[in-house]
């Protein structure tokens, strides 16, 4: 499956099996099949308390990893924490894009499918960034009142961490009728 490489992360995709096995086996199974692709060790990932994966050992790179009901997608940096999120447009964003959006945005945005996914995305990789990048510090978060994005273009979030906004670079890319967000990398000291 493709490989797409950016300046300083590599994001695998991989299709989920059409089978009879419960969805989040498959989709594990397409997780697994992107870190090798990728030629990453599954046995190395690790779930903070929260979930969120990383990699054990020291010099490992940065993960983030997003599946959606027919694909998976993984993220790999040497440069800084990254998060990534896949998703196919469907309805149910206009029907919840309330909850996610600000009322600016929504009002920018509006019921327009192509633009609400491309919003969803952005938060969600953004907010896997930002988790990763300060585990202990992330507040709970409500996606509307706290990541903000850049309009029209949606070229870069932002997000209250410890009384300072903290900004992170979005780029898109295009996998079928499928979208992928990745968001960063966010260097830390």
């Amino acid at each position: 499956m493709p490989i797409i490489t950016t300046d300083d992360t590599r994001i695998a995709i991989c299709l989920v099996t059409d089978s009879h096995s419960p969805r989040c086996e498959r989709e594990s199974e397409a997780v697994g099949r992107c870190l090798a692709d990728l030629g990453l060790d599954h046995q190395r990932v690790a779930h903070r308390p929260a979930g969120a994966p990383y990699f054990e050992g020291p010099e490992a790179p940065a993960l983030s990893i997003s599946h959606c009901r027919v694909a998976a997608a993984v993220a790999v940096s040497d440069a800084g924490h990254v998060g990534v999120d896949i998703e196919e447009p469907r309805q149910q964003l206009v029907h919840i894009a309330e909850r996610f959006l600000s009322e600016s945005e929504l009002s920018e945005i509006s019921t327009d499918i192509n633009l609400l996914l491309k919003a969803w995305t952005a938060k969600e990789a953004a907010y896997k960034a930002f988790c990763s990048a300060f585990p202990t510090a992330t507040p709970p978060v409500n996606f509307a009142r706290d990541i903000k994005l850049s309009l029209p273009l949606m070229q870069t979030a932002l997000m209250p961490m410890s009384e300072t906004m903290v900004s992170v670079k979005l780029s898109y890319h295009h996998h079928g009728n499928m979208l992928v967000a990745l968001a960063g990398p966010i260097i830390t000291d």
